[in-house]
């Protein structure tokens, strides 16, 4: 029989060691704990609130189809839904406001009066607790328009959820409303070999059938193109075309071209046990459920499936949370000093200190753990180099891997110098 070898001892003994002093996590996570809105994020648009440590599992999507962006059109009836849990054992309340912005997220000059119908507040209070399992938490849902507030001008908004009692402001989550007025038509190209070192490149193109109330389109028209929902970057078509009657052509520029090769982890933890391919060990306790999950190998973990569930991932609504330790092996080409984060649907794919990874030097590898909800999530290491998020230098591969596109079409209206928002298109470029 063959002995252990060094690395499999040392495995077994961080396994042992990780169960018996990893700490209890506590449910009384305090507010303090709110990040300011300056934070480096793939997601968080100028003026966001981060949502803080005690809020959890948050969703905001269509009502209907949760792997839908928060995106309705004026006039019909859709809605968004939002639920989230408060790590708490009591019941709290909440109120929920609305703010217009215009295209790059300053707030625009409109009054309510020409924006809602009926009063800009919604409370949102009578969680349904679950106080069966550590940490106790209760899930709050609401959805809007509703009776209370209709919405009667298109363009940005963000929602701001605040406390109650304090008037403090929790956390805010960026939406856009529509008008679907006007045909927009969006295409995707690939090019292969043309980015830094032959990574591969997506051109993103198309026309807009304008209506007949634009007389200027190449003034009055922008167009913004969104790479799989991350909506703190954009991108601008420097090349348009208004030759043809009512139809204004776009396209990006070479500088310009997305890159085709973005990648993600998938983590799917809705069967929590040895039997999960994903799980290395597995605690379950009376108060917290502990995983460490397998390691991560650059150049071999990303899943080459696009799921997309409102960057938020899809936690099981009734599930416990578990304690999760990632672990994530470079193949020796960092420096035990480089900033590696984990970014992803848990944490709004925002660099936290809390989601830094800690070189460990016995395994050689970076590990970090957090809290999340048993379900299925979306996640990536990136590297924080001179306060920016270098999202792909832990990529992969520079090969094609599937993307979404989602663009809006905004036009500044004349009379009230706002921005509102004629139409949006999703596209998926090919495989």
């Amino acid at each position: 029989m063959k002995a252990p070898s060094v690395f499999n001892l040392l495995v077994l003994f961080s396994l042992l060691v990780w169960f018996s002093c990893t700490p209890e996590v506590s449910e009384a996570i305090s507010n303090s704990d709110l990040q300011n809105n300056s934070a480096l994020s793939l997601t968080l648009v100028p003026g966001q609130v981060p949502i803080p440590n005690s809020i959890k599992s948050v969703q905001f999507h269509k009502k209907g189809t949760p792997d839908s962006a928060p995106i309705f059109t004026l006039g019909t009836n859709e809605k968004l839904t939002v639920t989230f849990d408060e790590l708490s054992s009591i019941s709290g309340q909440f109120i929920v406001r609305f703010t217009h912005h215009n295209r790059n997220w300053e707030k625009s000059n409109q009054p309510d009066i020409l924006l809602f119908e009926g009063f800009n507040e919604i409370t949102v209070q009578g969680g349904n607790a679950n106080l069966r399992v550590r940490p106790n938490y209760h899930t709050y849902s609401f959805e809007f328009p509703n009776r209370e507030i209709q919405f009667k001008t298109s363009g940005n908004y963000l929602m701001h959820v605040y406390d109650f009692q304090s008037g403090t402001e929790l956390f805010s989550m960026p939406f856009f409303v529509t008008e679907k007025s006007g045909e927009l038509y969006p295409n995707v190209q690939t090019i292969f070999s043309s980015g830094l070192m032959g990574a591969a490149q997506d051109e993103v193109y198309g026309e807009f059938q304008y209506p007949d109330f634009v007389l200027f389109p190449q003034f009055e028209l922008k167009i913004h193109m969104y790479q799989n929902r991350f909506w703190s970057e954009f991108k601008q078509p420097r090349e348009i075309d208004t030759s043809r009657e009512q139809i204004l052509g776009f396209r990006l520029n070479s500088d310009q071209l997305f890159p085709s090769y973005f990648d993600f982890n998938f983590l799917d933890l809705e069967e929590l046990s040895l039997q999960n391919p994903q799980i290395f060990g597995y605690e379950p306790g009376p108060n917290l459920d502990r995983v460490i999950l397998k390691d991560d190998f650059l150049n071999f973990s990303s899943d080459p499936r696009i799921i997309f569930e409102t960057g938020f991932g899809r936690p099981n609504r009734n599930g416990r949370y578990i304690d999760a330790t990632f672990r994530f092996e470079d193949g020796g080409i960092l420096s035990d000093k480089t900033a590696v984060y984990l970014l992803g649907d848990f944490n709004q794919w925002t660099v936290n200190e809390r989601f830094r990874m800690v070189y460990n030097p016995d395994l050689s590898l970076f590990e970090t753990n957090t809290l999340l909800k048993r379900g299925s999530y979306q996640y990536k290491y990136v590297e924080v180099k001179s306060e920016s998020i270098n999202s792909l230098s832990l990529n992969d591969s520079i090969t094609k891997n599937q993307q979404e596109y989602t663009l809006l079409v905004y036009y500044q209206d004349p009379e009230y110098l706002y921005d509102r928002i004629l139409a949006v298109s999703r596209i998926l470029s090919g495989f």
